[in-house]
Order: C-alpha cells, then structure tokens, then sequence
C-alpha cells in the first residue's frame, strides 16, 4: 500500500485519493483532510496551516485560503487572529497592523473610528479622548486640534464655547482665575487691562472701584492710605497737594 499523499484524502483504500477542498489540508498519509484552523490560511493544502500576519485575520473553515485585510477602524497588531478589533475611543489606528495610538491634547476619535479628529472652536480634550469638553473657565479654545490657551492678563473668559477670551475694561482686571473682570483694587489704579494693577504713587489715592489713574491727594489733606479717603489735616497745621 501506498501511503495517502499530502493535500488529499483517502476515505477508501480502494479508492484514489482526492484533492482537499479549499480551507483544508492534510499532511503525507492522513485519511481525511481537516478544516483550516482559525487564525491561518491553507493557501496549499498540502502545507502545515500558515499564521495571517498582523493586520490581518482568518476565522478559520473552509474557504479560509487567505487572510482578510482589517476594514478601516480595526486592527490586529499580532499575527494569529480569528478576528481584527475595533479601534478604541481615544484612539487613531490608521496602520492597521500596529497597536493604536493615543489621540493628543485637541483631538477625539469614537469607537471605531480610525483617525483622531481636531475639536471644534470652542471644545478642548485631554489626551485620549473619546469625546471634547466644552471650554473651561478662565481659556479659550481656538480648535483646529490646538490646546486650552488660559487667557492672559487683563482678559477673562467664562467657559464654554468660547474661542477667544475677551479683554477687560478700563478700570477692572481679570480675576487670578481669569473667569472674570474684577474691580481695581483700592490704592492703585488699572488704566489698561494688560497693565494689571499698579500701585498708586506715594501722595495719590484711589478707592474700589473702576478706577483708571490714582487722584491726587487734595491740600488741606494728607493721605497716609493710598486706599483711603483723604484725611483733612487737624487745625492749626495745613498741606500742599500730595502730601501723605
């Protein structure tokens, strides 16, 4: 007897041998031919089963003479697999071969899809994202896959969609948390939002409020307190202007 040849079977030892079908094989003096394992291809049925490359995947069965390519939005980053995985949110898997990677700062990706997309104007997101945010306090969001920008001095912004934060007017200044404008501070004076507040000068004085320049002190008075009222001087005793 003739030992059964590789890529066929041989069901009756009166019979000749027969051709495997698609997705099978046998190796040299198997009775039957069996069925493709998953997470390989027979392209010869002849052949030990080979393992699908990465970006690739087989379920194994008949007609499993190749590996199928992952779609767009999957991946398989080993070889070996029955199926490709989705590509998580938070994610861009646009080599479908390789593990996916991370969206940066200004970017998103669902479930799914396969590349990190920009926010919009007025949204921001941290690293991995799935979704973006609606703009913090105190920033704006330009969009175009741009980061949060914390509003400088002398501008402020509310939150949400905001793209651009907007500038304080004379005689306030932002908050230390930028959400807002505040009044200027008893004793300086806030001429110009980028300027902050600037101590008033020895002999001039300035209460809370929208103040844009510190007055001067007014004869017959003495301001030892640049945020308080002029006092009048006692009697007997008299002052020039700006005197403290």
């Amino acid at each position: 007897c003739v030992a059964c040849p590789a890529g066929h079977f041989c069901s009756s030892t009166g019979n000749a041998p027969a051709r495997c079908e698609t997705g099978t094989y046998s190796l040299s003096n198997w009775a039957y031919c069996v069925s493709c394992p998953a997470g390989h291809f027979c392209p010869n049925a002849a052949l030990v089963p080979t393992q699908c490359p990465a970006g690739t995947a087989s379920p194994g069965g008949e007609g499993a003479g190749g590996c199928t390519v992952c779609a767009l939005g999957t991946y398989a980053n080993v070889s070996g697999l029955v199926t490709c995985a989705q590509c998580p949110e938070g994610h861009s898997c646009a080599d479908v071969a390789a593990a996916p990677v991370v969206c940066a700062n200004g970017t998103y990706s669902a479930l799914g899809d396969y590349l990190c997309r920009d926010c919009e104007a007025g949204t921001t997101s941290g690293v991995g994202a799935g979704a973006c945010d609606l703009c913090p306090e105190g920033h704006a969001c330009p969009g175009r896959g741009q980061n949060a920008e914390r509003c400088g001095e002398g501008f402020a912004s509310p939150g949400g969609a905001v793209v651009a934060c907007s500038a304080c007017s004379p005689g306030t200044i932002s908050h230390t948390d930028r959400g807002r404008c505040v009044a200027c501070p008893a004793g300086y004076q806030c001429g110009g939002p980028v300027l902050g507040a600037v101590a008033c000068a020895p002999g001039y004085w300035s209460l809370d409020g929208n103040t844009t320049e510190c007055a001067l002190c007014p004869k017959g008075h003495f301001c030892a307190s640049p945020g308080a009222v002029p006092q009048a001087c006692p009697s007997g005793s008299y002052s020039p202007f700006g005197a403290t």
